[in-house]
């Protein structure tokens, strides 16, 4: 009964139709927003790919370089969510001065993206193709400014003769809210691919994906002559079947070839198109600081403003952490109160001291916009962070003076009961600390002996003498005030 019992498991299950390497790896950072992965986890979850997860952390660079170059070559779709950016280095003109890297997690070095890949792509020969009908393989790159790679990979280039290639930005800083659909009809498309037992076409993927995209989407590798660019939309016409396609940049017979294979379509891939994402549309505009397309879509779809993303952020947390004031001053002027949770657990006063891409020139400028239109400087985020604590914590100086100047509390405490005074002088923040001291705080906003005390045991010698001469000069005040 046993032999019998345990032969009868073993033909039943189907051994042999087990994919012997996942169809699809994805690779992730630390330092990513933990909403991708879970994203990334939902999507393909849903679909009947073998997926297969790496978390970079778990890695040396060099060990997990080889680990992708081992995965890449059992010709898998790869999709690296990393985190990246256009540097400038030193190098003489003609060698590109601005060289795009990527970075594996909060700890990792950087990488020139462009030699990365080529170690990635290095176990595969030209032209890889699989006996079962795989076909080329895919890497796609969400990573911020990587269309500049297109200006640097070629069809010279090994990543160009081995792999398709899908850039899933421009050359600007994008979030992943603008890009969720175009990664969610990828998903769909390959498992089409894979259930009919056909070779993903990379034309029909990007036209599948990429015409109600939210950013600019490059396609390079193959048989293409040059890069394939799929510009941004700039308006919800620039997402209709006829004008979106205007929009597609590239050489003349890859161009036919693409007008080809939309042509080529069956019935069930056209089934896949998806309709066009107006939130997506909405971030990609103020990433842009586009305040004229923004006006035009609120004004048309006043429910925009409600929208949330994969990131659990708001229109006005976009326009916060890229900087775009234009947009902000439209969002609040539409009625995007400044007041709600624009993020999981920010106000908006606290997501601009914490996360915000602004430079401390422009800063005071978007605090006031958000005091100009009701934004209270004492009201607490989830995260039990009022503004003043938040700007504490990123060492504004000028953003703490201006709060308190607008009513902030200086003896507001945080979760922990600790106040802003405390922490700088536990912290030893000198200049926040000498700022928060100009407005003589009390007892209540944490200046005693004991402060003083700890202060000084933690070696923060200058901070102590600073809190020591501040009580000082207050024991005289009020020695002078109770004289008669």
């Amino acid at each position: 009964m046993k032999t019998l019992a345990s032969k009868s498991v073993r033909e039943t299950q189907p051994v042999i139709h087990r994919p012997l390497a996942p169809e699809f790896v994805v690779l992730y950072g630390d330092d990513v927003i933990d909403q991708s992965t879970r994203f990334f986890k939902t999507e393909l979850g849903g679909t009947s790919l073998d997926v297969r997860y790496i978390e970079a952390s778990q890695y040396s660079g060099k060990a997990l370089i080889d680990r992708l170059a081992r995965e890449m070559a059992s010709n898998v779709h790869m999709l690296l969510n990393i985190h990246g950016a256009v540097a400038t280095s030193n190098a003489p003109a003609s060698r590109m001065q601005n060289r795009h890297r990527v970075r594996f997690g909060s700890k990792s070095d950087a990488y020139d993206t462009e030699k990365l890949l080529e170690k990635i792509v290095a176990n595969l020969s030209d032209s890889a193709r699989s006996a079962n009908a795989i076909g080329r393989p895919f890497i796609y790159l969400p990573a911020c400014e990587s269309g500049s790679l297109r200006h640097v990979i070629n069809p010279s280039s090994p990543v160009w003769k081995k792999v398709n290639l899908l850039l899933l930005s421009g050359s600007k800083a994008i979030c992943f809210d603008s890009i969720e659909t175009t990664l969610r009809v990828i998903f769909r498309y390959v498992e089409y691919c894979r259930s009919t037992r056909q070779a993903p076409d990379p034309l029909k993927l990007l036209y599948i994906a990429g015409l109600r995209r939210g950013q600019c989407l490059t396609l390079m590798g193959g048989d293409l002559e040059a890069a394939l660019v799929w510009h941004a939309p700039r308006s919800e016409d620039d997402l209709s079947d006829v004008v979106s396609l205007t929009k597609l940049s590239g050489r003349p017979a890859d161009l036919e070839r693409f007008r080809n294979s939309i042509v080529s379509l069956s019935e069930c891939e056209r089934a896949l198109l998806p309709p066009a994402s107006l939130a997506e549309l909405l971030v990609n505009r103020i990433e842009r600081n586009d305040a004229p397309a923004v006006r035009r879509l609120i004004a048309d779809h006043p429910d925009l403003l409600k929208t949330r993303g994969i990131s659990s952020a708001s229109p006005l947390a976009f326009a916060i952490e890229f900087g775009a004031l234009q947009c902000l001053i439209e969002l609040l002027k539409a009625g995007q109160d400044p007041n709600e949770m624009c993020s999981e657990h920010h106000t908006p006063m606290t997501y601009l001291a914490l996360y915000s891409h602004v430079p401390e020139t422009l800063l005071k400028k978007f605090f006031n916009c958000l005091i100009d239109f009701g934004a209270d400087p004492n009201r607490l985020a989830l995260s039990d962070i009022h503004p003043l604590m938040a700007a504490t914590f990123g060492g504004h100086v000028q953003i703490m003076r201006f709060l308190i100047d607008n009513g902030a509390h200086i003896g507001a405490c945080d979760a922990d009961e600790i106040t802003c005074l405390e922490y700088a002088a536990t912290e030893n923040m000198l200049d926040p600390l000498r700022l928060l001291l100009e407005y003589c705080p009390d007892e209540a906003a944490g200046l005693t002996q004991a402060l003083v005390a700890e202060t000084r045991q933690l070696g923060h010698h200058e901070a102590a003498d600073l809190l020591e001469r501040a009580l000082q000069e207050r024991a005289v005040s009020v020695s002078v005030a109770e004289t008669p």
